[in-house]
């Protein structure tokens, strides 16, 4: 370094400042007053991750008991298709998913789709989905468990449709799907 003492002093300190206050924000540094004019920083593992852990000890727990079909499903529809979801986490219905525009409740599926009454209360209602494919697959695989299926785009191995609720899961564990999306909202700018 090369300059004048002064110069290099206030490059140091406010280095280290910079270095001390990102490492206080992160919430791993706690100060030490050893001396009545120095100060010893400590850096600490920080416990923010371990509490978060703690917190949500039962999301973790839940995830590793996933079956692999349960990883291709979104993470918002696992509350409402599977009995195991813990019921005082669940905040996401059924009318919540009526609200929007991607699904159907049991009772007006039949209305707007070609099924009976009975089929549309087994299906718990009709949800859009995007469902990627493996490459190698059929676009056709889905055709028995889906209620309309206006996408199939083969380029991308890509199907978008109705689906039951109730047959995300029977969906899922098909080898040839590779996983089953919630569509995004268009955005307007």
């Amino acid at each position: 370094m090369t300059g004048d003492p002064m110069t290099r002093t206030c490059i140091v300190f406010f280095t280290v400042l910079a270095i001390s206050c990102a490492l206080v924000t992160a919430g791993c540094v706690s100060h030490q007053f050893v001396e009545k004019n120095s100060t010893e920083i400590t850096v600490s593992p920080s416990t923010i991750s371990a509490d978060l852990e703690q917190q949500n000890d039962w999301a973790y727990q839940y995830r590793n008991n996933l079956t692999p079909a349960q990883k291709k499903i979104p993470a918002e529809l696992l509350p409402i298709i599977d009995p195991n979801y813990p019921k005082e986490h669940i905040h996401i219905t059924k009318k919540d998913l009526a609200a929007g525009q991607f699904f159907i409740p049991a009772e007006k599926a039949s209305q707007k789709f070609n099924i009976s009454e009975y089929q549309a209360q087994e299906d718990g209602g009709e949800i859009y989905v995007h469902i990627d494919l493996q490459p190698t697959a059929s676009l056709d695989v889905i055709d028995p468990y889906a209620t309309d299926i206006p996408i199939k785009n083969e380029e991308w191995d890509f199907v978008g449709g109705w689906v039951g609720l109730n047959n995300l899961e029977k969906i899922a564990s098909l080898p040839d799907v590779k996983e089953i999306k919630l569509p995004s909202p268009a955005v307007t700018y």
